[in-house]
Order: structure tokens, then sequence, then C-alpha cells
């Protein structure tokens, strides 16, 4: 036979290995795509067919415990650090309400999502990770910030260089901000598990210089997710591997910062700056808050030198976007996620002509993530903001940068 021809065939065949590896990840995200699960299919796994050794399930209940002996998920803290300080974060069980049901998942510090971080640029923190879920080992990788390998959370079986916090480990993570923006953070030791089960968590790095942010009525810090759930309770996941394509799995139920049923309030004619973070695995969302007037201000990359007013934004898994909300009227907003198929109801923002004294003070919804730095209300769009000067076809474009570290 002509070498030509074996050439012919070994490429031939690399081909096929090729085309039916696509089929597979294409059909495993086909199926779970809008949560239908297929009797059966859920054992599918990223390299052939499912092991008959297998080692047991990660579910958020611990073997041999009980649901109701979890903890209840706390409220969602804003964690305010400066230059030099230390803060304590563990990685936990805890039962949270989803769906009309409780549900285990695993938190930083008791909430889900964790503690928005808030810190200024060029600042460096210390966190000190310890591990308490028993069944997984656990690191803080810090999604797009700019920082020293060793703190990177990234294990050395992944070619990284950062120790892994086993049970009852704690583990040391030196954070320097050199960037201003919207930053997050979950493990990097199965993802899949991680943030499926709620390990995710927001930083927001800070810039004082003049002029940097526009002015605004409040901020809102936004981390879209799904999960999925089967009588009422997450599904487990395999401990050997991970059980579709890729890095994760389509989930059934939408979550806005880790529940079903998002809201918060605002007054007529504010302005609300939200930082939005896709913290699903796999699941892609297109955001839109119908009635509202949207502005893009910035991404992953950092702030943009051209605002653009857009009628959704389209949010990739790990991407994160800055985006300012104008309130005209005082109703009930929906935010909305919108398929080819279907429009999913994400949440509300109840906006009226006086916020209520007790929004005021807790400074959100109330499911929401609790604020305690409201800018007074009686702020209004400024002309600098050109709220009413954008034609229609400036709002529908929307600048797509794409997010600036990939981990």
């Amino acid at each position: 036979m002509k070498t030509s021809t074996l050439i012919s065939l070994l490429l031939s065949g690399i081909i096929l290995i090729l085309s039916a590896l696509f089929l597979t990840g294409w059909l495993n995200g086909a199926m779970f795509m809008h949560g239908n699960i297929p009797s059966g299919s859920r054992n599918m796994i990223m390299h052939g067919t499912p092991k008959s050794n297998t080692t047991g399930t990660i579910q958020g209940v611990p073997t041999g415990g009980k649901l109701s002996d979890l903890p209840e998920a706390k409220p969602t803290p804003i964690v305010d650090l400066k230059d030099g300080d230390t803060y304590d974060m563990t990685v936990s069980r805890v039962k949270k309400s989803i769906g009309g049901s409780e549900v285990a998942m695993f938190a930083y510090n008791g909430s889900v999502p964790g503690p928005v971080i808030r810190a200024p640029k060029g600042s460096t923190i210390k966190i000190r990770l310890t591990n308490t879920i028993g069944e997984m080992d656990a690191t803080l990788h810090s999604h797009g910030v700019r920082l020293n390998e060793a703190f990177d959370g990234v294990p050395p079986d992944q070619g990284g260089k950062t120790p892994v916090s086993g049970s009852g480990n704690t583990v040391d993570y030196t954070i320097h901000f050199p960037d201003a923006g919207a930053f997050w953070y979950h493990p990097h030791v199965r993802d899949d598990i991680g943030q499926g089960m709620g390990l995710y968590g927001n930083y927001i790095v800070t810039d004082t210089a003049s002029r940097f942010a526009n002015p605004v009525n409040r901020e809102e810090y936004v981390i879209l997710s799904d999960i999925l759930l089967e009588n009422r309770q997450i599904v487990p996941f395999p401990k050997d591997r991970t059980d579709h394509s890729l890095m994760g799995r389509y989930g059934n139920t939408l979550l806005v910062n880790g529940t079903d049923q998002y809201s918060f309030d605002a007054k007529k004619g504010d302005v609300v700056r939200m930082y939005l973070t896709n913290a699903a695995s796999a699941r892609t969302f297109q955001l839109n808050i119908p009635g509202a007037k949207l502005k893009l201000v910035g991404s992953d990359s950092g702030k943009y030198g051209k605002e653009t007013f857009v009628d959704s934004v389209l949010i990739g898994p790990s991407e994160r976007y800055v985006v300012e909300a104008y309130f005209p009227k005082a109703e009930t907003y929906t935010l909305t996620h919108t398929t080819p198929d279907k429009t999913y109801t994400l949440g509300s923002v109840n906006v009226s002509e006086q916020i209520p004294l007790s929004s005021e003070r807790r400074g959100v919804g109330v499911r929401g993530i609790i604020h305690k730095h409201l800018i007074p209300s009686t702020l209004t769009p400024t002309p600098s903001m050109r709220w009413g000067n954008s034609s229609r076809s400036t709002r529908s474009r929307q600048t797509r940068i794409l997010h600036s570290h990939s981990g």
C-alpha cells in the first residue's frame, strides 16, 4: 500500500474521531440546554460510557447526614477590605429554599453567592480559605485577576502551583488587585461540582479616580447561574468523572444571586449600576429588562472607552458586564432571559414613586444581596449620561469583548 494511501486513511480516521467527539458534545448540550433530561442519560461522560466501578457521588447532604441538620444559608454580605487586610473564608454545606423546596448546597462563609468582596484598585489582601466539605478538595480561583500564579487557585495536578485545601485544612492566598472592575472567585477543583452547588462570589475592585464611573443612585451585584433539580434536590455529581461534556451541565432552574425569587427595589428615575456575572457552567444568558433603558459601560476588560445603549446583554459562562439601567416609570419591571424558543423570568425590579424606608435600610429587595451603601436617591440622570439622546440603531448594538481570563 502506498504511503499516500496510508496517510489518507489515517487522516480520514482522525476526522471521523473528531466528528464523533464533536457530535457527542453537541447532542449533550442540546439535551440539557432547556433542562430536558432523558431517562438514563445522566451518566453520559466526557470520554465514553459510564464506568462500572464508580466510587459514588458528591451531593449536598453529607453521607449519613440529614438535610435538616444543615444550617440555613445566610444573606450575602458586602465586605469592604483595604490594603493589607486579612479575611477568613470557609467552604461549608448549607440548606437553601429554591423552587419551594429546601435543597442542600455548598457555600462560601455560609452564603450563596459568597460574600461580595470590595477592595480598592492597587490593594493587596490575604484570604485564608478553610474547607469543611469533607468529601471534596477546594481552592480559591480569582477569575480575571492578574496575580502571582502561586495564588491563582489552580492545583499542581492541573499545572498550577496552589496547594488544595482538603477537609479541615487552611490555605492562605495573597491577592493583589491591579485593575478596577468586576471579577469573581470559584474553586478550581471539580469546577462543575463547585459552581453547580453554589461556590461562587464577586470581587468588586473600585477606582477612586475622578470621573472613572458615572454617578448612579445605587449598585446591584448580580450573579447568574442555574442548577439541575430532580425530586426537589440537586442531582448528585459523580466523584470520579465529569458527567457531561466539557466542564458542566445545563440546569433546569435559573437562579439570580442563588435564588429563583430575585428582586430589588428602586425609585422612579433611578439609575442603577448592575455588575453582571455568569457563574453557570454551560449556559449563556441573554439578559433584558423590558421598559428600562440599558447602557453597556464595561466588561471583563474594564471600563469601555465608548458607552453604548443596548436592548439586551449576551453573557457567556464566566463573563462579566457592567450595565447601567434607567427606570423611567413607577412600575414593576421584569428581568428576563431570552432564547430562540422561550423567554424566562429571572426576577423583578419594583420601582415606586418613593422607596419604602425599610427598603432603603436594607438597600435591596427582600431576596437579593444586602447593600449597606446607598447613594442618595435624589440623584437623577445628568446630561453626561445621555439617556435621552440615543437612536434605536445605537441601542441595538452591543460591543462584545472576550473575557480576559478563561480559567
